[in-house]
């Protein structure tokens, strides 16, 4: 099975040149991978969310994360419910099971732009590496609460890659069978997080340029293959928004669409004022400011020798790129600069800006925005698909080849910078924690019933909702109750004004 795989790589993998260089680039993601989220992994634990689901599944059993999301977002508690008896309680489980869906969703995007832009291998590779890097989501260092979102996105790719291997085969029966995987793919993916249905703007540039570029259809040829390929998408995606806006309740008030819909009537346009201003700084903040502002918020955490660690650490990143250039050849300019390319590089940037666009609107339609901070950070993760292919094509047809590899080399080491500095502030809060549950257990062995706990972390650790105190001290001195018997509040820091 291996030999007949590798005699057919050509055919697989037309821009590369031969076993060496496919060898070369899955070395190079892996060890992009292991410097961005691999050491980290047996040093990270629980935190935020974690702490009352891993209460829930310890003193309930996995079935609690149904009726948990149920009016949330069901499939989560499902999902919960099969992974928990897997992973269990261990951090370091749910941390490598969030670095294979990561490295799962890179080489599908990889795959995606590869069999897209088949001209320009440049624009496959640093797509898949920017995305893997991207530092404008730094919540993968939390991967029992935040691998749901990483598996909406590898569902999605997944969907935009089965479409288009159907599109690209000759056999009418595999045809059927990949656009009935790419069609279940589009149903499950917007159960994850509902505002990825944004994604769909990207699924309708990278078709209409897949339909377009081989067969130059025009006129009503064009557009009958086009829809013929995207309406059963369009129907699944339908069938779901009908089903969330008017059959779904829910208790959340930012998934509450008679709330959404309330604020809109009684401050329209204000409301459409905000939705315009708010969607062009995310699409600044998740292209251009995710790359400086999240390595500037952790710039000055921790003290010089660990600071110099992670400095080491991104000059061996973006050392181990420039020699996978060299040993590749990326600086075939003869091939960068072809007609073909040029035009793929063109199709890159309008298919790129259309995902980042497509990804914000639900993000920004509900209310939301993207910050650089914890927790807010996750609404940059669907835009980053667009984001990588984007970047990747600007710097293909804008930049010089000789110039392209130091570039990509600093966005490179700034990434792997801010996600160390991010995760050395976890590792050191994950610590924080353990030592107050420790000295709290031996210096008060017993704690009564009905007691309120208020827990004050030294700077700069925080807590943010009281669940991370009652669901951490009844697993430490009520494991076996059904029921939390210590309850937990924050202290405010702020006056009390009457």
């Amino acid at each position: 099975m291996i030999f007949r795989w590798l005699n057919d790589r050509d055919k697989l993998f037309p821009k590369f040149r031969g076993p060496s260089e496919l060898l070369y680039f899955f070395g190079l993601i892996l060890i992009m991978m292991i410097l961005v989220y691999g050491i980290y992994i047996p040093f990270l634990g629980f935190y935020r969310e974690d702490w009352f689901m891993t209460w829930g599944y310890v003193v309930k059993g996995a079935t609690v994360f149904i009726t948990m999301y149920g009016k949330e977002r069901p499939l989560m508690g499902y999902l919960y419910s099969a992974l928990y008896p897997l992973l269990g309680s261990a951090p370091w489980a749910w941390a490598v099971y969030a670095f294979i869906l990561r490295l799962a969703c890179t080489l599908s995007l990889f795959e995606l732009v590869k069999r897209l832009l088949p001209g320009s291998r440049w624009i496959a590779i640093v797509s898949a590496i920017l995305f893997l890097i991207y530092p404008g989501f730094l919540e993968q260092t939390q991967p029992n609460t935040f691998q749901m979102h990483l598996l909406g996105i590898f569902l999605a790719l997944l969907s935009m890659l089965f479409m288009i291997l159907a599109i690209q085969t000759a056999s009418e029966t595999r045809g059927y069978v990949l656009r009935f995987i790419s069609l279940v793919s589009t149903a499950l993916y917007p159960f994850t997080m509902e505002y990825y249905i944004g994604l769909e703007g990207l699924r309708l540039a990278i078709l209409w340029f897949a339909l377009k570029r081989p067969y130059s259809l025009s006129g009503r040829k064009s557009i009958g293959r086009f829809l013929r390929e995207w309406l059963p998408h369009v129907v699944v995606i339908a069938s779901f928004v009908y089903w969330r806006v008017f059959l779904f309740e829910s208790d959340r008030p930012t998934l509450n669409t008679e709330r959404l819909i309330g604020v809109y009537s009684s401050q329209t346009l204000l409301t459409l004022l905000r939705f315009l201003v708010e969607l062009g700084r995310d699409i600044v903040e998740v292209t251009f400011m995710a790359w400086g502002v999240p390595l500037y918020n952790h710039w000055y955490y921790g003290d010089y020798k660990f600071f110099l660690l992670g400095a080491l650490l991104s000059l061996i990143g973006g050392g181990t790129f420039l020699g996978f250039w060299h040993l590749a050849n990326l600086k075939d300019e003869k091939s960068d600069n072809s007609t073909q390319s040029v035009k793929e590089m063109k199709a890159g940037l309008a298919i790129g800006l259309i995902g980042i666009i497509s990804a914000l609107i639900p993000v920004v339609a509900t209310l939301q925005e993207v910050r650089f901070a914890i927790r807010d950070d996750r609404y940059s993760l669907p835009a980053s698909l667009g984001v990588a292919i984007f970047l990747a094509s600007l710097l293909g047809f804008s930049v010089q080849s000789q110039f392209r590899k130091w570039i990509v080399g600093a966005l490179i080491f700034a990434s792997i910078l801010t996600h160390y500095q991010s995760s050395r502030y976890m590792i050191d809060f994950w610590n924080v924690q353990r030592q107050v549950w420790w000295q709290l257990s031996w210096r008060a062995p017993t704690i009564k019933r009905n007691t309120l706990l208020m827990v004050n972390l030294p700077f700069p650790f925080y807590l943010i909702e009281g669940y991370e105190i009652w669901g951490a001290s009844n697993l430490v001195f009520y494991p076996d109750q059904a029921r939390p018997r210590i309850n937990g509040e924050l202290i405010q820091h702020d006056p009390v004004i009457s």
